[in-house]
């Protein structure tokens, strides 16, 4: 899950390999889920401020740009 200010904007898929790790399961259930309704609605709110980097050049504007996924 990546954030902006503790906003949620976008998720990387997690192999299948992956999602059977204990260690991923651990971490992943001491997270919070999100459903997608959640997700949809923090999108739109990022997007009506123009802060989603997935629709908006914002380099400028991060401290660590080079952190976001590269989609």
């Amino acid at each position: 899950m990546y954030f902006i200010n503790y906003v949620p904007f976008t998720f990387d898929e997690v192999e299948s390999v992956a999602s059977e790790d204990p260690e991923v399961i651990k971490e992943a259930n001491g997270n919070r889920m999100y459903t997608d309704d959640e997700l949809y609605k923090f999108h739109s709110y990022l997007t009506e401020e123009e802060c989603s980097p997935l629709l908006f050049d914002m380099d400028d504007q991060l401290q660590n740009p080079q952190d976001l996924p590269i989609d």
